[in-house]
């Protein structure tokens, strides 16, 4: 475990990893049980996660047969069997490399990065398999050792994981990472303003959020093709009262014009969770692809010819930076490919 970097959440001096595997700060506050890449720094450390006990129960069993030294593949596909077809289902979307479609928009090079979300997810091997050192932040220490295990397999040697206390403050230093990642929005109200202060103190290069939007006509409900679209009623009350953390895009744009330079934004159609268009918002009208079936969806036709798509996009991936701008991966991979070719 390299611990560098990693500082002591209670007074924030740096944690130094002694020989008996443990990380300590030189006030001596706490010792943090450090093994197999994963670092315990919540306020309980050791302490199980609040997981559904079957899940969690499904998801040990696994973990054994990993320390074991069964290899990932068969591993993943036994523990598939034991959390039953609902559950298998709702993994499977998650742990899709495709969740991390949005790194070819981005314009920094590959270097360290943080990734706050849920560790399963399939956007942390997109990370690493595209050259970036990557450190994992979650609550759940069984989820981020099943998450070293699986980034073992595709990608050894890039990731390291922590686990920490809901809330509390990251344990890094100022401008640690060139790339924070954070994929399950922000908390409602004061807290999104906090959260989004810690991470862009952490950010020395670009900020990208996965959030939904307040007036989404349609969610996931995280099973493959599955989605909720609200009657008129509901997406009444859902305009009212919102799910929690969610905002208009203007509403997310503000936010982020208080701590960032420059943002770009994203929709991830037709959902975060499950999406298979990255569509950049910031043109006049972004055009999107309506595929023959849903050509006899009226209304979706003529809101998309007014332009009304950024409005009502299910969610969206705000990209934010404080460097000055530059060309993206993609531009930058397509002139390389065209100077060879």
């Amino acid at each position: 475990m390299h611990a560098s970097g990693l500082a002591c959440p209670h007074c924030f001096e740096e944690l130094v990893l002694g020989t008996d595997q443990c990380l300590s700060c030189r006030r001596r506050c706490a010792r943090f049980p450090c093994e197999r890449g994963l670092a315990d720094l919540r306020a309980r450390p050791g302490a199980a996660g609040d997981s559904d006990p079957v899940t969690r129960g499904a998801l040990e069993c696994c973990l054994e047969r990993l320390d074991g030294g069964l290899a990932f593949k068969p591993a993943f596909e036994a523990l598939l069997l034991e959390l039953g077809d609902e559950a298998a289902e709702e993994w499977m979307l998650l742990v899709k490399e495709s969740r991390g479609a949005w790194l070819a928009l981005l314009e920094g090079s590959p270097g360290e990065a943080l990734f706050l979300g849920d560790p399963l997810s399939g956007t942390t091997v997109a990370l690493a398999q595209a050259g970036y050192r990557l450190t994992l932040i979650d609550r759940e220490p069984a989820s981020l050792r099943f998450a070293l295990h699986r980034l073992a397999a595709h990608a050894p040697g890039r990731a390291r994981a922590v686990a920490l206390t809901q809330g509390a403050r990251l344990p890094f230093a100022d401008r640690s990472f060139d790339l924070v990642v954070r994929e399950e929005g922000l908390d409602a109200g004061r807290g999104a303003r906090r959260e989004l202060a810690d991470l862009a103190r952490v950010a020395r290069g670009e900020l990208v959020l996965c959030a939904d939007n307040r007036l989404a006509y349609k969610r996931s409900i995280g099973r493959r093709g599955s989605f909720e679209v609200p009657g008129p009623l509901a997406y009444l009350r859902q305009i009212v009262r919102p799910a929690r953390g969610a905002r208009t895009l203007a509403g997310w744009r503000a936010l982020f014009a208080e701590r960032f330079a420059r943002t770009r934004a994203f929709a991830l159609y037709p959902h975060a969770r499950e999406f298979s268009h990255v569509v950049a918002l910031d043109s006049d009208r972004p055009r999107l692809t309506i595929g023959p079936k849903e050509r006899r969806n009226l209304p979706k036709l003529a809101a998309s010819a007014l332009g009304l798509f950024p409005m009502l996009t299910p969610s969206f991936a705000i990209v934010s930076s404080s460097l000055p701008a530059r060309e993206n991966r993609l531009a930058r991979i397509l002139r390389a490919l065209a100077d060879r070719l």
